[in-house]
């Protein structure tokens, strides 16, 4: 477990202590384990592959209340975990609500996002088959208490129209590190229009991967290829 910002991350950790660190944080309703494949390849290429369960998922802890979702704690958990590391900086990369925290960490703090890299979801602005035993997975850390409520608060925090969140994003920095965004052109959630309008709203270096015939679960339908990409981020 590691402790970050007040609460406990239950956290996967691969590759030499001393390699470039890469936050990976997962979407809705899955885990740390989402970017096992990933981590290998990261961890071979010298990376410091670290992947936590985010608040309220797995292990992790659960805090109670809808307010405890809001995008300004999932901020604050990653700058935390890359401190609780003893970094000041490091890749960032996510997937579905992993994402929507990494584009809002990255406008929050340029300063420690070496990179960016997002899978499936755009900028917040622009707006497949899982082996069955990570899908089991899942299902059975959703059934722990709590942790169901967890997961859709981050919806009821960070979705609503107007209000907080839309003050929110109008706060939201600058995107300036480079930045990838891998993108399926089957997703059945997240459209071509939001992953090509992304580019008007990152004032860095920015690439748009598309994924022909892939879906929205980017990590398991392209595992090497969403690997690949992410081991040759500093090529942005």
């Amino acid at each position: 477990m590691v402790k970050a910002n007040g609460l406990r991350f239950r956290t996967l950790v691969e590759g030499p202590p001393d390699g470039d660190m890469v936050l990976m944080m997962h979407g809705f309703p899955e885990g740390a384990e989402s970017w096992a494949r990933q981590m290998h390849v990261l961890a071979h290429a010298g990376f410091l592959a670290v992947a936590p369960d985010l608040r309220g998922y797995g292990l992790t802890d659960a805090p109670e209340g809808v307010e405890n979702y809001g995008m300004e704690h999932l901020v604050a958990d990653a700058k935390g975990l890359i401190e609780a590391f003893g970094r000041t900086s490091a890749h960032i990369a996510g997937h579905d609500w992993g994402a929507v925290v990494a584009w809002y960490f990255a406008g929050a703090h340029p300063d420690m996002t070496v990179t960016l890299t997002a899978l499936s979801v755009g900028h917040p602005a622009a707006l497949a088959a899982m082996p069955e035993r990570v899908v089991e997975g899942f299902v059975r850390s959703m059934t722990r208490p709590g942790r169901l409520t967890a997961g859709l608060n981050y919806y009821r925090a960070n979705l609503k129209t107007g209000g907080a969140a839309w003050e929110r994003l109008q706060r939201m920095g600058d995107i300036t590190s480079p930045t990838q965004l891998i993108w399926g052109d089957q997703d059945p959630a997240l459209g071509r229009r939001q992953a090509e309008q992304t580019r008007a709203h990152v004032k860095g270096r920015f690439h748009l991967e598309v994924l022909e015939g892939a879906g929205h679960w980017l990590q398991f339908e392209r595992p090497d290829e969403v690997a690949l990409a992410l081991s040759q981020v500093t090529a942005i």
